[in-house]
Formats: structure tokens, C-alpha cells, sequence
């Protein structure tokens, strides 16, 4: 189960609309919204996950639900947060040498991905995960694929993930190894 998937799990449990639940957890509703639909996650241990649980179990007794409790919805959290999450500085040393090596454009990266530059350097330095860690990769190795269509940009991606340029023949040969390479350590 995704963060998200279990946020509006126990909000729909609570019966509880999304403005409510931000006056309680004292979250902004553009945070939550974030939350809510995926584009953004807390980090395991901050403020804003403890701010969250605190408001989930704050209604959970309001509406009579001890089994709800701050600490239980804190672990559920964080137990989702934790599994299968990649290391940030592995996934950001990758997308990093795929940079520099393939003199990739950031900011165009950042536009292909529809993210923040600001958030995109986050990743690449390992401050930041990306909420749905495999649909970023993915949407990486479909601007690799797309951008090194040349031959001379297989041979060099190939070079760099060490494979042949010929397995790289079609986009979504080009793409499964890639993605191949990113779940390498």
C-alpha cells in the first residue's frame, strides 16, 4: 500500500473531509492535498508526519476509535514510507553520473518530468525521494530513451550502464534496461 492509499484510508474510517483534518493536524491544505494524491510524501520522523498522526488519532478519538491510536498510526506510516523505498544517494549518484556522462540538461529533465528544478537537485543530491520512487525512474529512462535515440547516444549510453548498443535497439529495450541498471546497486 502507497502513503497516500493509507492517508485516505483512515480519512474515509474518520468520515473526515480533507480541510478538517488539515485544521486539525495543523498541515496547510495544499500539503495534505499533496499527501493525499501522491505528489508528496512526509519524511519518516518529520514534523509534518507527527503533526498528521497526531491529528488522525485526534479524531480517531473524537470519534470513538481507540484502536487508533498515535503511535499505531505512526508505525503504519512509516512502515509504508520505509518499504521498498530506494537509497536516495544510490538513486541520486545514478541519475547524477547519467547527467554528467550524457550532458543531460537539468532544467530540461526537470520540464520532461514535471518537476521542480529545485526538487529535482534535492533528489540528485540524496536529500530528497521522490514519492513514487519507480514512476520517477521510469519517466528517467523514457527521457534517456527518447533523448539518446542517435546511435552515437547508445553507444554512449550503453558504455555507461555496460551493455551492448545493439541491446538498445528500440525505446522499449532502451527503457527495460535502464531501468535494469537503476535497480543495481
Amino acid at each position: 500500500m502507497e502513503f497516500k492509499e493509507q492517508l485516505n484510508t483512515y480519512m474515509t474510517v474518520l468520515d473526515c473531509s480533507a480541510k478538517t483534518l488539515a485544521e486539525v493536524s495543523n498541515l496547510s491544505p495544499t500539503v495534505l492535498s499533496r499527501y493525499r494524491n501522491g505528489e508528496r510524501i512526509p519524511a519518516p520522523g518529520s514534523e509534518q508526519l507527527q503533526k498528521l498522526c497526531s491529528g488522525i488519532s485526534q479524531l480517531a478519538q473524537e470519534a470513538g476509535r481507540s484502536d487508533m491510536d498515535v503511535d499505531q498510526i505512526y508505525t503504519v506510516f512509516v512502515d509504508i514510507l520505509n518499504s521498498n523505498k530506494p537509497d536516495p544517494h544510490v538513486l541520486g549518484d545514478k541519475l547524477n553520473l547519467l547527467i554528467s556522462a550524457l550532458e543531460i540538461n537539468k532544467a530540461e529533465l526537470s520540464r520532461f518530468l514535471n518537476y521542480d528544478p529545485s526538487y529535482l537537485s534535492r533528489i540528485c543530491s540524496g536529500q530528497r525521494t521522490p514519492s513514487n520512487s519507480d514512476k520517477f525512474i521510469l519517466e528517467v529512462c523514457r527521457f534517456i530513451s527518447k533523448r539518446c535515440a542517435r546511435t552515437s547516444d547508445k553507444a554512449a549510453v550503453a558504455d555507461l550502464i555496460g551493455c551492448t548498443p545493439e541491446a538498445l535497439q528500440d525505446e522499449e529495450s532502451h527503457v527495460n534496461i535502464l531501468l535494469s541498471w537503476f535497480d543495481t546497486v
